[in-house]
């Protein structure tokens, strides 16, 4: 697959990089679409190494073994940002403790042409 990553300051490249392997509460997503935010912008012009892109959509193409309610086929956004407790197996909003935050977009962006994250943070799309 293709990813777009911050490389220097107001430098990114396009790589090659091998497809997202999930865990077995995670999603693989084909990106259909990435904005750009405040804080992909801020990172470009500082040259923070990393892969970026928390505000994206697609399609499922594939599920872990413990995924409930999700299938491939389904469009789905997801939040960029969550608790990392969990409380009997769901995320937890605490928005304001910075400390407990995950970033998704640091570890799996959306600027490329997969992506992957937790299915307790999607949000299905109506159609169209």
């Amino acid at each position: 697959m293709r990813e777009a990553v911050v490389v220097g300051e107001r430098k990114f490249a396009i790589k090659r990089a091998p497809k997202p392997v999930l865990d077995k509460d995670e999603v693989l997503i084909k990106v259909q679409c990435c904005g750009i935010c405040g804080s992909d912008l801020h990172t470009y012009i500082l040259g923070l190494p990393g892969r970026y892109g928390h505000e994206y959509a697609g399609d499922i193409v594939a599920v872990g073994s413990e995924v409930k309610g999700w299938k491939a086929g389904d469009r789905v956004t997801a939040e960029s940002a969550c608790s990392a407790t969990s409380v009997t197996g769901a995320y937890r909003e605490i928005w304001t403790l910075r400390d407990l935050f995950r970033e998704v977009g640091a570890s799996s962006g959306g600027f490329a042409t997969y992506t992957k994250t937790k299915y307790q943070q999607l949000h299905k799309l109506p159609p169209g």
